[in-house]
Formats: C-alpha cells, sequence, structure tokens
C-alpha cells in the first residue's frame, strides 16, 4: 500500500508545484551583455541564459605611438635642416615631436615648436603623414 501511495503522490507532485516555476527556459531580456574580442574568446562560449553577447569592434591602430629610436631618426634624417633644429631637444621631447608630427595639424606644429622655422615643419609634417 505504501508503494500506490508513494506512486499517487509522485503523480499529484507536479500539480502541487506553484504557478511561477517554470521546467523550460523561456527567452526573457538579458540581464547581462558581454562584450567579446571574437579573435580570442569565441562568443558562443558565453552564451548563456540572461546574457547578451556581442563581438567587439576591430581595434585601429592608433597614430599616437611612440616610435622605435631607429624609426624616429631615420623619419628625422629625411627632413632636411631638422637636425640643426631639434639639437637641444632630449629624445623624451623628439619622441614627442614625431608623435605631434603625426597627430598635429601644421598650424599646431607651428605654435608648439616656434623655434623650428616653417619650412622644416612643413616638411617634417608632410614626411611623417605619408603611409
Amino acid at each position: 500500500m505504501k508503494i500506490v501511495y508513494t506512486l499517487f503522490a509522485l503523480l499529484l507532485a507536479p500539480n502541487a508545484m506553484p504557478e511561477d516555476f517554470k521546467y523550460d527556459y523561456e527567452e526573457e531580456e538579458p540581464k547581462f551583455e558581454a562584450s567579446v574580442d571574437p579573435k580570442i574568446y569565441p562568443p558562443k562560449d558565453f552564451k548563456v541564459k540572461g546574457v547578451k553577447v556581442k563581438p567587439l569592434p576591430p581595434i585601429k591602430p592608433s597614430k599616437a605611438v611612440l616610435p622605435e629610436l631607429a624609426t624616429r631618426d631615420a623619419a628625422f634624417s629625411d627632413v632636411k635642416g631638422l637636425s640643426e633644429a631639434i639639437q637641444s631637444l632630449d629624445p623624451l621631447d623628439r619622441d614627442i615631436l614625431y608623435v605631434n608630427g603625426r597627430t598635429k595639424t601644421l598650424a599646431e606644429l607651428k605654435k608648439t615648436y616656434p623655434q623650428i622655422s616653417e619650412s622644416v615643419l612643413k616638411r617634417l609634417h608632410e614626411r611623417l603623414r605619408k603611409p
């Protein structure tokens, strides 16, 4: 008789569950959002209930990166008259000049480096903006 009661209880158990309990997972608004680099972490690995996964857009290289010493010196040696104008600059200031030459306008360079002639700055600006 005990077995009959146990089977009867098991048959009634699903009806006795609370109404808000659900066996299947319904789609709901994601509670979290994850942005991942698809080259490193496949987005499918992050697919979990309640999480929206987006791939990160590709990162564009910045022009404001410090150059290698040889790259900087080669670019500076291509510009006639620049070596005399930058003799008083230390290595950090030369790196900053290189980055500014790539990222700033000629008018901004003239304001920042009044000790360098406009013609030399123009040649430097053109040289550093070449691909």
